[in-house]
C-alpha cells in the first residue's frame, strides 16, 4: 500500500512542503520514501526506497533503509513529470537529490528543467529511458549535479559521455561547481547546509534587533522648526 500521506522522512532532509506538492512520490506504510522509476515506455518498472535507519528483529547493528522494491528494476524517476516547457534534463545521483535540486532551483527552471533520478550507475533500461525521456521532448541541453567526490567525478564523467554519443550536438554541463557544493557534498547535504545557514542568519537578525535600543518618537515640540523662525507675521 502506497500514500502521500506521511512527509515524515523528506520533512527530515530538509525538503519543503512546497516541493512535496508539486513533485511525484510515493511513502510507503513503514513510511519509507519511494520514489517511482519509468522506463522508456513510461511504465512504472519499480520503486527507489529511502527511509531511516532501523534496527532489525534479530537485534543487529542498525540498518539503512535505500535500494530498490524486490523484483523490481531501475528505469528513471521524474521529479517533476508536469514540467511545463521541458528543454533540460537535469541528473542527479538518487530521488532525495532530485527533490533537493527542485527545491534549490528558481521557479522559472522549474518550468523548463526535469530533475531526473538514475540512481547510481545505469543499465540498459535506465539508458533507454534517458534516450526516451530526451527524444519525447526534443531535448539537446542536459546537465548533470552529482555528488562532489571521487564517485559524482565518476558518474559525471560517464553520464557526459554516453549523452554525447547519444546526442552529438547536445549542450552537456556539470552544475556541481556553479550550484556551490562543497567537497564531500550531494544536492541534499547542500540544501540541509543552506536550510540551516537561512534559520541561523534568521536568528542572528532577530538578536541584533533584540539587542538596538528602541529610539523614542518624537513628538510635535521635537519637530525641526527651521523654515518657520523667518515666516513674518
Amino acid at each position: 500500500f502506497m500514500s502521500r500521506r506521511d512527509t515524515r522522512y523528506r520533512e527530515s532532509r530538509g525538503i519543503s512542503k512546497e516541493v512535496l506538492a508539486e513533485t511525484r512520490w510515493k511513502t510507503n506504510k513503514y513510511g519509507t520514501a519511494c520514489f517511482p522509476h519509468h522506463d522508456a515506455n513510461r511504465e512504472i518498472c519499480g520503486y527507489e526506497r529511502r527511509g531511516f535507519d532501523y534496527t532489525p528483529k534479530d537485534g543487529d547493528e542498525p540498518k539503512k533503509m535505500k535500494g530498490f522494491t524486490t523484483d523490481t528494476e531501475k528505469g528513471i524517476y521524474i521529479a517533476n513529470g508536469n514540467c511545463a516547457q521541458p528543454a533540460e534534463i537535469r541528473f542527479c545521483e538518487s530521488g532525495v537529490e532530485a527533490l533537493s535540486a527542485y527545491q534549490l532551483a528558481s521557479k522559472e527552471d522549474r518550468q523548463r528543467i526535469l530533475f531526473v533520478s538514475n540512481a547510481g550507475e545505469t543499465g540498459e533500461k535506465t539508458e533507454a529511458s534517458i534516450i526516451a525521456l530526451a527524444q519525447r521532448n526534443n531535448i539537446q541541453t542536459f546537465s548533470t549535479a552529482y555528488n562532489q567526490d571521487k564517485g559524482g567525478d565518476n558518474l559525471t564523467a560517464k553520464r557526459h559521455e554516453r549523452l554525447a554519443q547519444q546526442f552529438p550536438d547536445a549542450q552537456i554541463t556539470d552544475m556541481r561547481d556553479s550550484l556551490g557544493l562543497k567537497p564531500g557534498e550531494d544536492m541534499n547535504i547542500m540544501l540541509q547546509r543552506l536550510n540551516r545557514e537561512a534559520l541561523e542568519h534568521a536568528e542572528q537578525q532577530k538578536l541584533a534587533a533584540q539587542a538596538t535600543p528602541e529610539q523614542p518618537r518624537k513628538g510635535k515640540e521635537q519637530q525641526p522648526t527651521e523654515g518657520r523662525e523667518g515666516q513674518k507675521n
